[in-house]
């Protein structure tokens, strides 16, 4: 039972991480359009699951 709810914290946590960065990325526009940063964090939300499979 114990692994479970590590799991689901991890993965819960992976959820509201990516979550979080793409409110950000909405609430401040201004700070995202500069050199396109919006694309790099937008591509790296995506990735953050993967860190789910690795761990």
């Amino acid at each position: 039972m114990l692994l479970s709810d590590i799991k689901f914290l991890l993965n819960f946590t992976i959820i509201l991480l990516m979550d979080s960065v793409l409110l950000a990325i909405v609430s401040l526009p201004k700070y995202f359009s500069k050199n396109d940063l919006y694309r790099i964090a937008g591509e790296m939300v995506f990735w953050l699951p993967a860190l789910v499979v690795l761990f």
